[in-house]
């Protein structure tokens, strides 16, 4: 930079993309542009036909099914509609729990909507170690706790919350768990089946990909 040689290390924010994802992506705005789920002509069938190659791709990249697939404009919006989906079905002074060490993205939804429907966030602590935990999470959950949204790497720290253990915690509370896996996604291998997460949020722009947002929602529990 200031015209020196440089090596581009902040992935956590954006990744620059692979020739072989532009090649993709200028093909489509090239030759087969169109409206997905609408035209009945070939190159629409065409896109209808990659669009939901991409969507079953996604789903075994992170083991889930392709129809808990969404594609959303970016990592804030999807987590707006996860909590807009979850807090509309719940009743007022119910609780939110996330905790001190959140992305703005999994803050700012959950106040929104908490303020339009009537209900309560409350932050866990951390340990010494700067992390959330089970035991950090019992200090503040009670039987109005409904929804626990955490991040699974913190994009501060770097820390790596035990999901498995804290969606048990969740579920056994009777309330949903929602994972913000912006950070985790390009380190870790990711199995919602296995984690048992409500819904998993990441975005795609920071591995490489041009598709901006995905999420995992298991609609039976929602």
């Amino acid at each position: 930079m200031q015209n020196h040689r440089f090596c581009y290390l902040d992935n956590g924010a954006t990744t620059f993309k692979p020739d072989c994802v532009i090649k993709v992506s200028n093909s489509y705005y090239e030759t087969w542009n169109a409206n997905t789920h609408r035209g009945d002509y070939d190159i629409a069938h065409l896109a209808d036909k990659r669009y939901w190659q991409a969507r079953e791709r996604v789903a075994k990249f992170i083991n889930s099914n392709p129809e808990e697939i969404v594609f959303t404009a970016g990592n804030t919006e999807g987590m707006n509609i996860v909590a807009y989906g979850i807090c509309s079905i719940l009743s007022p002074g119910d609780e939110i729990v996330i905790s001190t060490a959140e992305h703005a993205s999994n803050v700012l939804p959950w106040f929104n909507w908490a303020k339009n429907f009537n209900l309560v966030v409350k932050f866990a602590p951390l340990d010494e170690e700067g992390k959330v935990t089970v035991d950090t999470l019992k200090m503040v959950m009670s039987d109005k706790t409904k929804v626990v949204s955490l991040a699974h790497v913190s994009n501060v720290l770097g820390n790596v919350i035990d999901a498995k253990a804290i969606a048990k915690l969740a579920h056994d509370n009777g309330a949903y768990f929602v994972l913000d896996g912006a950070q985790s996604i390009p380190h870790k291998k990711i199995d919602v089946k296995d984690l048992d997460c409500d819904a998993l949020i990441f975005s795609g722009h920071k591995i490489c990909l041009k598709v901006s947002l995905m999420i995992k929602i298991s609609y039976k529990k929602l």
